[in-house]
């Protein structure tokens, strides 16, 4: 070998033995930054008091692994949305304003029903610092459990990333963890496409069904598609609504009044296709849109769902019972009824940089009225 290639070989191998070294280092520092960080917003939720309990009767599980209330009063929910905690260095001082923010709206209006419909995890461990998703998942799970409220989940599109340490698979066994005592989470049959499919029944002290609430998998998440080239945004598969329709159809023969509330993370294709009409009447209901309240944040397309309709609200509009669908996702918090059915963003629990309007900030209450009926509104933090 002549010596000008053993002086190629020699820096060769340098370089590779530095670009060796400059991983392990980086990834050395990620996660000792986890730990370092995990533990001390572990310590912050320690800090908190439990919550006063709200003296809703413990639910009981069915035959399908899902929850049942049984109560004659009117029902608190707590909607939280777009928690995105990072547990990351780059994140951390909007972390601890996030779980002071959750612990508030716990304590202010104490909540028979915690439900969070995605995006618990942080958008970006670019942004966070953290490509661990699970332990800012975990922090948030740590918060609910150590508050002591029933809280159901849902699995939204950056609570698992290509980038990111784990997929759906695990960060639904953490939501499904048997140690938890307030987790309502069901994995749904395995013949359903996604995590997290499942219904919470509410009914009366006589045994009659009155309300159903129904949280479903929009796929969003990109597990496997490391540099996002293709759509995750598929809204619900057809398998998913065939489930949806067989169960509501249960429901309907079980009780024909019944109320359906659905959580999603991704907004139907029916919530752009119904703010467009709205948009080009001038700001005017029209013959299938009302107004309710809120306002859009986001640049056009607006609404950020599937590019197709999925039928979903076709069948579950034809399925009976359906009073509205609730999702977040977007930095929206407007609520539409289309064609009878209350369409609503809620507002982001998260204080994340993508907020521009502080008005964003905050959650929604969600009151199930004992007549079956529902009301909800939409509390700003910032004000």
């Amino acid at each position: 070998m002549s010596d000008n290639k053993k002086v190629k070989k020699g820096i060769a191998g340098k370089i590779i033995t530095g670009i060796f070294a400059a991983v392990v280092l980086v990834s050395v520092a990620i996660y000792a930054a986890d730990y370092i960080i995990y533990q001390g917003l572990y310590k912050q939720i320690t800090n908190y008091p439990a919550a006063s309990e709200s003296g809703i009767p413990a639910p009981e599980k069915d035959k399908n692994g899902e929850w049942t209330f049984t109560s004659d009063r009117e029902l608190k929910i707590l909607y939280l949305s777009n928690i995105h905690l990072g547990c990351g260095a780059f994140s951390v001082k909007e972390d601890r304003k996030t779980l002071d923010r959750i612990a508030d709206a716990v304590y202010s209006q104490k909540p028979d029903i915690i439900v969070l419909s995605g995006d618990t995890g942080y958008q970006s461990s670019f942004r966070s610092g953290n490509p661990n998703n699970k332990s800012g998942i975990k922090t948030v799970i740590n918060l609910l459990e150590h508050l002591g409220v029933y809280w159901a989940p849902a699995i939204g599109e950056y609570d698992s990333k290509p980038y990111s340490f784990y997929n759906a698979d695990y960060i639904s066994s953490l939501f499904s963890d048997e140690e938890m005592k307030y987790c309502l989470y069901t994995e749904g049959p395995k013949s359903v496409d996604g995590h997290g499919n499942y219904f919470i029944h509410i009914k009366d002290s006589s045994g009659k069904l009155v309300k159903e609430l129904a949280l479903l998998d929009t796929h969003a998440y990109t597990d496997d598609n490391l540099f996002e080239t293709e759509n995750a945004q598929t809204g619900l598969h057809s398998n998913q609504i065939r489930y949806y329709k067989e169960r509501i159809d249960e429901v309907r023969k079980e009780n024909p009044q019944a109320g359906v509330l659905v959580f999603l993370d991704l907004p139907p294709y029916e919530m752009r296709e119904a703010y467009t009409a709205y948009l080009e009447n001038g700001n005017k209901d029209t013959a299938d849109v009302r107004y309710i309240n809120g306002e859009i944040n986001e640049e056009e397309p607006f609404v950020n769902c599937s590019e197709t309709k999925d039928v979903f609200f076709q069948v579950a509009s034809e399925a009976g019972g359906l009073q509205g669908i609730f999702f977040a996702h977007d930095n929206n918090s407007l609520s539409l009824n289309y064609k009878g059915i209350d369409l609503n963003y809620n507002l982001s629990a998260g204080d994340f940089p993508e907020i521009e309007n502080r008005s964003q900030l905050g959650y929604s209450v969600i009151i199930l009225k004992s007549d079956g009926s529902y009301e909800m509104q939409k509390i700003n933090t910032e004000k």
